[in-house]
């Protein structure tokens, strides 16, 4: 093996080393490492680069470079305890931007027809790139990853990467001499795969405080109705404590003839016991009651200074 094909090796060592660990850095902007079930993560990427390779060097074909590219991303996605829905809308989204990148820097700098061989260097830039893309998105949108979008809300957003990569690869197939049209297009449609992982986070936000709102708006109908079932039970306790405060009146009044200071102390202290010292006035209206024991009550603590 001489020198040149050593560096050739090692350039698409370093390359696809690259591109999955900012596959990596994607996948973390979306997905907990506490929903992660596999010990061992390096297994997976080991056998997706060497998926993704193996079919690229045999074959040369875009369309199983698409299909082999997609099923690796997904490979490190399935791991996660999430929907299979989510895993689908990630996968897409981090395979749009990868071809999108590649596209763009291949079709810039060399004379790329379908089928060629790119050079090792063009795929270290590629994958640098693709680097820095993650690494400014995963500081710069904060995703709330225990929050599940609605499935009508991720196929929606799915919708895009996926018509992206469609016309990418017609576009690639068939106007490969128009070949700045394409990276212009190319970059148009980056642009707004880029902005739908902020829109994601938007949605994320959106549907966030929509869920608090209705929890909140539930908790206050509890709390309303736990407060009318107090209002209903003191209701009760009034009127038993009313009429209790003229049974004990009628008893006194039958017992005041009679030589039994036991039973008159006993009544005397039930009533007692019924009053609430706090409680002035007692109308049957909570507003006006409030109103007029609160200014009593500091008019009593007035007094006693």
């Amino acid at each position: 093996m001489d020198m040149g094909n050593l560096n050739n090796i090692l350039l698409e060592i370093l390359a696809t080393g690259v591109r999955f660990y900012a596959i990596k850095c994607f996948i973390d902007i979306f997905l907990s490492k506490d929903e992660y079930q596999c010990k061992y993560t390096w297994i997976l990427y080991v056998i997706a680069c060497l998926w993704t390779s193996i079919i690229y060097e045999i074959f040369k074909m875009p369309v199983l470079n698409i299909i082999s590219n997609l099923t690796a991303i997904f490979l490190l996605v399935c791991p996660y305890k999430v929907k299979m829905s989510r895993k689908l809308l990630i996968t897409v989204m981090i395979y749009a931007v990868n071809v999108l990148v590649d596209s763009i820097v291949v079709l810039s700098f060399t004379k790329y027809t379908v089928g060629d061989s790119v050079n090792q260097i063009y795929e270290c830039i590629t994958s640098l790139v693709i680097l820095i893309i993650a690494i400014a998105l995963e500081r710069t949108i904060p995703i709330e990853k225990d929050i599940y979008l609605p499935v009508v809300y991720r196929i929606s957003l799915g919708a895009v990467p996926v018509i992206s990569i469609g016309c990418l690869y017609y576009m690639v197939i068939t106007g490969t001499k128009l070949k700045m049209t394409v990276v212009v297009v190319a970059a148009c449609i980056l642009f707004i795969n880029i902005l739908i992982f902020y829109l994601y986070n938007s949605l994320i936000q959106f549907y966030s405080a929509h869920i608090e709102k209705k929890m909140l708006e539930q908790m206050v109908e509890v709390y309303s109705y736990q407060l009318d079932v107090a209002r209903e039970s003191q209701k009760q306790v009034n009127s038993l404590r009313h009429d209790m405060k003229h049974h004990i009146i009628e008893l006194q009044s039958m017992l005041k003839n009679t030589n039994n200071p036991e039973i008159i102390k006993y009544l005397q202290d039930m009533e007692k016991f019924m009053l609430n010292p706090k409680e002035y006035v007692s109308t049957g209206n909570k507003e006006i009651d409030g109103v007029l024991n609160y200014l009593l009550r500091n008019a009593e603590q007035y007094r006693s200074r």
